[in-house]
């Protein structure tokens, strides 16, 4: 048994140096690698994924500064979740090389079932589409994302010899991301379009660089020490909400008990509950207490629509609120609350007050620079 755990350790050990390396080779030059835009991702990569030990290159020095902070526990966590991000991130990019390989019948065909908008939609082109009419966008809708408005159907015209019309139902959310391809018929004068859902229309690289600056020499240490290191939140009791700041809406019991740990946390308080519980309801007593306290407050969530219903609440709350993000994507009662909105800034001093002045921000987290 021994001898054969001893094979196994050396068949890994060979399985992992015949393992290529995730980045290319190092030059391995002191003074270049001080000087290069990429050097901490760089030593960050080889470090945790590539598993690099290097104590008497020329840029052994260099390395230790930029990595000697990070243990193993780090290394292994950057390493898991860079991996699962790689991981999706491949996944659309498999996906996409159909916009070129395929057929607008067959890709219409393959009804992959995705996910839009937090809805789920199976279709994911369509092909044989004419414009059946254009306007221009005015006021709010005249942003430069939704600055036009073109509406299609489908094309009368018979398919080619080598393509059948696809007998699958087609239907997609809209303002879904999207792209448009076109050529003009044969024979006749008619641009004909094809349609094709974004499926790599996604944050993935600010992902990244967001798992990554928890980790940099100079990064976010804190974060760190809280998300991966799993330090305890702090609390202060001091800040306890009043009864009056907790007499909104008639909370009951656990939501004033949820309530009192988020208005006393330093760093961070999670409220975990069923659908139904009133977490949505908490969460608005709270944005308005702590606004009320004079703090700023920054709402988000991963989607539009999450982000959105929580706002919807806070509209006749006189509060001053921003809602920042895609127009196309913001719930229409929440419009009025975007920069688009309110129009051209007269000067920086004005666009600086439009920003900073609200005591509600709302937007998604992929939206958010760390």
């Amino acid at each position: 048994m021994e001898v054969d755990g001893e094979e196994d350790r050396k068949g890994q050990e060979v399985a992992e140096e015949e393992r290529p390396s995730f980045l290319p080779p190092s030059i391995d030059n002191d003074w270049e690698c001080k000087r290069c835009y990429q050097v901490d991702s760089c030593m960050l990569y080889r470090k945790a994924v590539e598993q690099v030990e290097d104590t008497n290159s020329p840029i052994a020095d260099l390395y230790e500064k930029k990595t000697g902070h990070l243990s193993v526990v780090h290394a292994d966590f950057f390493r898991k979740w860079e991996e699962l991000i790689s991981f999706e991130e491949q996944d659309a990019t498999r996906f996409a090389s159909e916009l070129w390989t395929m057929s607008s019948v067959e890709r219409e065909k393959t009804g992959r079932l995705v996910c839009v908008l937090d809805a789920f939609d199976y279709s994911l082109c369509f092909g044989n589409m004419i414009v059946e009419s254009y306007e221009v966008g005015s006021g709010a809708s005249a942003s430069k994302v939704h600055r036009h408005t073109y509406r299609f159907r489908r094309a009368t015209l018979p398919p080619s010899p080598s393509q059948k019309p696809s007998s699958s139902s087609s239907s997609s959310k809209p303002d879904t991301h999207s792209l448009l391809s076109g050529h003009l018929s044969a024979g006749e004068p008619i641009s004909i379009f094809r349609i094709d859902k974004d499926e790599l229309a996604s944050g993935m690289g600010r992902i990244r660089d967001n798992l990554a600056q928890m980790f940099f020499v100079d990064g976010d240490e804190k974060r760190r020490s809280m998300v991966v290191d799993l330090d305890p939140p702090q609390f202060d009791e001091s800040l306890k909400p009043t009864e009056e700041e907790m007499s909104g809406r008639g909370l009951n019991g656990d939501q004033k008990l949820a309530m009192e740990k988020v208005m006393t946390a330093k760093d961070y308080a999670l409220i975990l509950g069923m659908p139904g519980t009133g977490k949505t309801t908490t969460i608005v007593e709270i944005i308005v207490a702590l606004a009320k306290r004079g703090k700023s407050v920054l709402l988000t969530s991963y989607t539009h629509s999450a982000v959105d219903t929580i706002l919807v609440k806070l509209l006749n709350l006189n509060l001053r609120l921003l809602r920042l993000g895609n127009p196309d994507k913001i719930h229409p009662d929440c419009q009025h609350l975007t920069l688009g909105a309110l129009g051209p800034a007269a000067n920086m001093e004005q666009y600086e007050h439009r920003l900073m002045s609200p005591q509600v921000v709302a937007t998604t987290a992929l939206t958010i620079d760390q």
